[in-house]
Formats: C-alpha cells, sequence, structure tokens
C-alpha cells in the first residue's frame, strides 16, 4: 500500500519562506511589553516629580539665576525667626503684639518638624535680642531647650551695648567704620545681616517674607553685634553660646555678602 503522506515517513520541508515562528506574534508581544515598560517608567517620574518639594525662590521666579538654583538645591536653610513666628500667628489670628521668647520657642517647635522633611541638612534659625536690654539667663534657657529638643541650630544677634567702664561707646566705633546714626528700620536689622551672612556660608536661601530690599543699607547702618549661636547638641554653659562670634557689617571681609535668595513659607508647608 502506498503513503499518501510521504512513502518513508521521514518530514518533508517546507517551502522557502514558509517557515512557522517559534512563538505567534512573538515580535508583537515583546514590542507590546516594551512599550508598557516605557508607559509605567514615565508615570513613575512624573509621580516622583509632582510629589517633590516646590523649590520656589521669592522675587526670582523659579530658581532664575544660578545662586538662587544653588540655594533651592541645598540642603540647608537659614530662618528668619522672628519674620516667621509673626507669620504663623498671624495664620492662627492671633492679636497682633510682641513676640515673646516664649513664642519664638513655640515657632521653634512646630516649624522645625515640618521644615526637616524638605531639608536633610542645618536648619538655622536666627534671631536677634532686644534693641536695649539683653536676653536673661532664662529666657536663653527656654530657646536653648527649644533648639536642643528640635535638633536645630539657634544663633542670636545681640546687639553690643556700651560698657560703662570704656570711654569708647559703640556709637562712636559705629560711626567710625562709616555707619550712620539714624532712626531707621535697617539699623535694626542685625538678625536680617546675619541670616544673609549665614546663606553666603552655606550657599543656601533663607526662608522669610521679609523682601530685604534695604539689606545693602544694613552693611553701613547697623552697628556691630555679637552673634552667639547654640548647635543642636550643645549645652547652654558652651562658651560659643555665652561669647559668640563678633560681626561688624561694614568690615571688608564682608563686602561681598549680598542679599540671600528668599524662599517662601508656603512652598515649604509653612503657608
Amino acid at each position: 500500500m502506498h503513503d499518501r503522506g510521504g512513502g518513508s515517513g521521514a518530514p518533508r520541508s517546507l517551502p522557502a519562506g514558509s517557515q512557522p515562528s517559534s512563538l505567534p506574534g512573538g515580535n508583537n508581544v515583546l514590542l507590546i511589553l516594551a512599550v508598557f515598560l516605557l508607559v509605567v517608567l514615565a508615570a513613575a517620574a512624573l509621580a516622583a516629580r509632582a510629589a517633590a518639594p516646590s523649590r520656589r525662590v521669592l522675587g526670582g521666579g523659579r530658581a532664575a539665576t544660578p545662586r538662587q538654583r544653588r540655594a533651592a538645591a541645598s540642603p540647608h536653610v537659614v530662618v528668619d525667626t522672628l519674620n516667621l513666628a509673626f507669620h504663623l500667628r498671624g495664620r492662627r489670628g492671633v492679636a497682633a503684639g510682641p513676640v515673646t521668647t516664649c513664642t519664638v520657642a513655640e515657632t521653634i517647635r512646630s516649624s522645625a518638624p515640618v521644615l526637616r522633611r524638605h531639608f536633610s541638612g542645618d536648619l538655622i534659625y536666627v534671631l536677634k535680642d532686644r534693641s536695649k536690654t539683653p536676653l536673661t539667663a532664662t529666657e536663653m534657657a527656654v530657646l536653648a531647650v527649644a533648639a536642643q529638643q528640635s535638633g536645630v541650630t539657634l544663633v542670636v544677634a545681640a546687639a553690643v551695648r556700651p560698657d560703662a567702664k570704656k570711654s569708647t561707646s559703640t556709637k562712636k566705633a559705629w560711626r567710625e567704620l562709616g555707619g550712620e546714626a539714624g532712626r531707621s528700620h535697617s539699623k535694626l536689622g542685625r538678625d536680617d545681616f546675619y541670616a544673609g551672612l549665614l546663606a553666603w556660608r552655606r550657599r543656601c536661601g533663607v526662608l522669610t517674607a521679609d523682601r530685604m530690599r534695604d539689606f545693602e543699607a544694613l552693611r553701613s547702618e547697623v552697628p556691630p553685634f555679637r552673634a552667639h549661636t547654640l548647635g543642636p547638641h550643645k549645652k547652654t554653659t558652651d562658651p560659643a553660646w555665652t561669647r559668640g562670634e563678633h560681626v561688624t557689617p561694614g568690615a571688608v571681609e564682608f563686602s561681598q555678602v549680598r542679599a540671600p535668595a528668599r524662599l517662601a513659607y508656603a512652598d515649604y508647608g509653612l503657608g
């Protein structure tokens, strides 16, 4: 009997060009998987970008200059503490009035955890003492506890008051440096100048609602002061807290300090 399927049982080769694919539609499946993977990666990138904090710099758009871009990207930030205290008090609808030491301590405690979500480096809170009377030991202790509990650096820009035992007064020394004795707000801005100085040293921004339009005038109008610093792991008996850095805004060493890049409260959860 003749075998109609080929006789010998050996497989017959197919005509050229008609070889079957090892996986039907294999090329199409790989293409679909590649497109799907690209879509997933693109969606993840967009989601991460949307979740990232917005680093807007006031007065310059979104990090308009290289200096502002560096400031916005820095892991460090300097906080205009008194300005923030007034801002937060206004949000709570508290009646206007002087900011007390307890108010400053609460400002540090409430804002530090929020800012820590955005800045992994140094959180530096700068404030000034009263112009006529220094902070008391009790007030310094209250501020120190708030800073240590919050894990931040606190700087008090303290006025240098005339020593009755010395013939040269602070006002005279100030005038010798080219300053002008006046009643302008600028001469009281020792905290603003030191905030700008710290931002310049660390190449970061200052969190504030103050436009600092008079920053250039601070160099000639702010009299010498002393900056007492308490780091997050220092004690109140540390010499750096009691003596501090003597700062003369009009000195040549600070001639390159310019108005800092300003960061908006709303962009960091404090709006």
